[in-house]
């Protein structure tokens, strides 16, 4: 928008550009130009500011991308689901595809009856990991340089071996989605779920 060049005390350009709307430097001309212009998404709308499409192309891109997502995963029955489940239109936890029918059928009275079900994922666990060189070299950081050279590579192992039986005994395990399994169901519960 009306970018302009830049001059130094003697009047001579110093190769920047600003945008004459809200005065940010660039380095060319054209970046200067392009500032405070509107971006036109491709179906014609103004974009918000910093973004390439319009709010509905965002929301269309994003359910094509969820869609896909979804069709390449394989599918499992609800019935024979086990273990924690993700609803990715509320991006809640479930710790079975029984919890999540509860909730289901507790929110039944607030949702449109024509709504689409929710995809809903399996998921995996994730454990806790401890790094025995990550936490000697914090334990040694007010040490001299080099501090932990010190430390023979097998004493190192050796602790890195008692960190992870007290990870499996005691660290907590969590759960992410696995997209790479979608639990198939509808909204009249499967039998035997």
């Amino acid at each position: 928008m009306n970018a302009f060049p830049l001059f130094n005390a003697e009047g001579k350009r110093v190769g920047v550009f600003a945008c004459g709307n809200c005065r940010k430097v660039y380095e060319t001309e054209c970046t200067a130009a392009l500032c405070c212009e509107p971006t036109v998404c491709p179906c014609g709308v103004v974009a918000p500011r910093y973004r390439i499409l319009c709010e509905a192309c965002t929301s269309a891109a994003l359910e094509q991308r969820q869609q896909r997502v979804w069709d390449d995963a394989r599918k499992l029955p609800a019935v024979e689901s086990s273990g924690p489940v993700w609803n990715e239109d509320t991006d809640e936890f479930h710790d079975s595809f029984d919890s999540f029918w509860d909730s289901w059928e507790d929110e039944a009275d607030e949702r449109d009856p024509d709504a689409t079900p929710p995809r809903v994922f399996a998921c995996e666990p994730f454990g806790t990991v401890l790094d025995a060189e990550r936490i000697l070299e914090h334990a040694l950081e007010d040490h001299h340089e080099d501090a932990i050279s010190g430390i023979d590579d097998g004493a190192v192992a050796q602790l890195q071996q008692q960190l992870d039986g007290w990870a499996r005994e005691h660290g907590p395990t969590s759960w992410h989605p696995n997209y790479d399994i979608a639990i198939i169901w509808d909204s009249r519960k499967s039998e035997g779920t």
